[in-house]
């Protein structure tokens, strides 16, 4: 935050006896508020690369099957919840020290909360699907990447600011936009817009890591 500088000013101003402003409290100072400018450079940086990847994908969907707009709102009320549960996770981390005890928990009430949400119509479905090919390879491979990816956002938390981390797993996405052209080429389309967007993307992921350093 800019707090420091502001910090060194009221100090100036109302303990000039007691506070000397030397030239390496001015540098470190001003060090401090370029970096967190450039994390929230880059954040934005981030922001805007997902809307450009996405963006016309959206619209095309958006012509063709008006009712996908409430698909994007809870799209929206998700990112809302994941980045409510980043700070809630990011606090019982720095309460309890334990990214791999809270992560578990959080997993195991995830299914208890779920389980009467998905009722008899889950279980049909899994009586069908039992016939598909690789259908329990690919669950379990699905649930091993959940897990690994709440764990490792865990065990970041504890070693990072929040503010940080975040922006840089923003970039799942486009991961998930280049896997898709790998194994579901049929499926999905690249187009310029979603190459600007995963540059724009991987730009501002490097701007906060660099601003994090400052």
């Amino acid at each position: 935050s800019i707090n420091p500088l502001i910090t060194l000013l009221l100090a100036q101003v109302f303990l000039p006896g007691l506070e000397r402003v030397t030239k390496q409290v001015v540098a470190g100072t001003f060090l401090t508020v370029a970096g967190v400018g450039l994390v929230i450079l880059g954040t934005v940086g981030v922001i805007a690369g997902l809307v450009v990847a996405i963006g016309n994908l959206t619209g095309q969907r958006w012509l063709h099957d008006r009712r996908s707009l409430l698909g994007y709102a809870l799209a929206m009320g998700a990112g809302a919840s994941y980045g409510g549960s980043n700070v809630l996770t990011k606090v019982l981390i720095s309460a309890y020290g334990s990214p791999l005890m809270i992560s578990a928990f959080g997993l195991m009430f995830g299914v208890l909360l779920l389980l009467p949400l998905a009722g008899g119509g889950a279980v049909q479905d899994l009586k069908a699907s039992r016939r598909s090919r690789g259908f329990l390879g690919h669950v379990v491979l699905a649930g091993l990447a959940s897990a690994f990816a709440i764990i490792a956002f865990g065990y970041s938390l504890q070693r990072s600011d929040v503010v940080i981390v975040s922006p840089i797993v923003s970039i799942n996405p486009l991961i998930t936009l280049l896997l898709a052209q790998v194994f579901l080429p049929g499926l999905e389309r690249v187009t310029k817009q979603v190459v600007a967007g995963t540059l724009l993307t991987v730009a501002g992921v490097v701007v906060v890591i660099v601003g994090s350093t400052m």
